[in-house]
């Protein structure tokens, strides 16, 4: 298997396969309403910066370099069933920019970043994991 097949295991994995550690990501979120998020507004502040991570490294692998400011780092969470869908988007088109590179491509350093493009999509994949543990906790 090489590197960006094993790469696109684990982003799939985390994000709604069967994960080695329990429940993907939208197995976690599967259940969670509009009225739930009242209860706990986090949830929803927490799936939007998940997704903003995926845009801005969709963004990066397109070649854009910028600084992440607050605002794109923390976005507002809007209509639940809105953010759902531009996380499905967002993780779309990760993989699908993913799945066109190769192995040498990971070596590569990403676009205004001291580091390289594995390094950044394994990121990715770590940062979704990280957030969805607390996504869990306040979803009880």
């Amino acid at each position: 298997m090489s590197r960006v097949d094993t790469l696109t295991k684990e982003l799939e994995d985390a994000y709604d396969g069967e994960p080695w550690y329990g429940d993907s990501l939208r197995q976690t979120l599967d259940g969670i309403d509009e009225s739930r998020l009242r209860e706990r507004p986090r949830i929803g502040e927490l799936l939007a910066h998940i997704t903003a991570w995926i845009e801005i490294t969709n963004r990066r692998l397109d070649g854009q370099i910028f600084e992440v400011s607050n605002d794109v780092n923390f976005p507002t969470a809007g209509v639940w069933a809105e953010e759902l869908a531009r996380l499905d988007t967002a993780h779309d088109a990760l993989l699908t920019r993913v799945a066109k590179l190769s192995d040498g491509d990971l070596d590569r350093m990403m676009p205004g970043k001291p580091h390289s493009v594995e390094f950044g999509l394994r990121g990715v994949v770590q940062h979704c994991i990280y957030h969805q543990g607390q996504i869990a906790l306040l979803r009880k």
